[in-house]
């Protein structure tokens, strides 16, 4: 009888929405840390530290969190039930009240990261060589009393426009007196 009470709990509550305010908890763990919430008395779990590319951005300590989803079937992630799709917005307010950082324990791991090292997953573009111009330009005394201060000369001018437009890039600009 008490299996099936059970069993029926579970199902119902399979799919119910959660949408609370609580302090977001860090668990570590021995590969990227875990996003937490507690709400009622259970704890949910929110997401993982991954890079900028990641649907999931972690919440800031310090700070409440409006968490926004639904309860998913599957076993516990770092400690936590899964909420899928979530949602998770921070309030402004700091709430010095909001800093658990918890230690890493064995047997709760953090699910898979899908990332490569580094800081981001984003593939970098292919570089391309570095390219020079040179140009002689002659000073009047209010150019040279410009330089470093902002107020590029026509030759500067060129110089970035030709780099922006030959390979969308930066110019960086010397000067060399003779």
């Amino acid at each position: 009888m008490r299996l099936g009470l059970f069993i029926l709990g579970a199902i119902v509550a399979l799919g119910q929405q959660r949408n609370f305010v609580s302090c977001p908890i860090v668990r570590d763990t021995k590969t990227v840390p875990c996003f937490l919430a507690e709400y009622e008395g259970e704890t949910y779990f929110l997401g993982i530290q991954q890079d900028i590319t990641s649907e999931f951005h972690p919440p800031q300590l310090k700070h409440e969190v409006l968490v926004e989803g639904r309860i998913v079937s599957g076993p516990r992630v770092c400690g936590g039930i899964p909420l899928q799709p979530v949602a998770v917005s921070v309030v402004k307010e700091v709430n010095l009240a909001c800093n658990t950082l918890l230690p890493a324990e064995p047997g709760i791991e953090a699910p898979a990261a899908p990332r490569g090292p580094g800081p981001s997953s984003r593939r970098a573009e292919p570089s391309r060589p570095r390219e020079t111009f040179a140009g002689a330009h002659e000073f009047a005394v209010g150019d040279i009393l410009r330089l470093g201060q902002g107020h590029p000369s026509p030759m500067e001018h060129a110089c970035s426009r030709n780099a922006r437009n030959d390979s969308g890039g930066q110019a960086r600009i010397v000067h060399r007196f003779r």
